[in-house]
């Protein structure tokens, strides 16, 4: 007796939403608590600015930054490098409610500083990515772009 596509597809993807769940909650209880604890996180958004996730595919790093227009900054970066970047998600913060972009990118720095390659470029994982787009999700902010189901429900990265 098999399953109809339905069901394999429903299955496949409550399977997956636990899974993203369970590894990416730990980013997000991190965060809460930094960002309650110390005062250098406390900094709130006062300009247009987002945390962004740009993936260099020639080498497999992915740079955790900040700008006020982060596909700009992913075209200034191709141009200035020549290598082959895409801008995989990113968050605009919410001016005046959520914690600065300095803020965030300090914290991510700081919770990936194991996976550090050199300067902003870290060697991450899938799992890695979820936490960053778990952690995007439970900030809100103004807007999120990713492309972490890009081709559908295919991972990309």
């Amino acid at each position: 007796m098999g399953w109809t596509q339905e069901e394999l597809e429903r299955r496949r993807k409550s399977k997956r939403s636990m899974i993203e769940t369970s590894m990416c909650n730990r980013i997000v209880e991190t965060y809460k608590e930094l960002i309650n604890e110390v005062d250098r996180y406390k900094d709130i958004c006062k300009t247009v600015s987002s945390v962004y996730l740009i993936k260099n595919n020639d080498n497999g790093l992915y740079k955790i930054g900040m700008s006020k227009d982060p596909f700009k900054r992913t075209n200034d970066l191709i141009f200035q490098s020549g290598c082959d970047l895409e801008l995989k998600s990113t968050i605009e913060l919410r001016i005046g409610i959520d914690n600065s972009a300095r803020s965030i990118e300090l914290f991510l720095h700081r919770f990936f500083a194991k996976k550090r390659k050199i300067g902003e470029w870290f060697r991450l994982d899938l799992k890695d990515i979820l936490r960053i787009v778990k952690l995007f999700d439970s900030i809100e902010g103004e807007y999120i772009y990713d492309d972490i189901y890009k081709n559908g429900s295919v991972f990309v990265w």
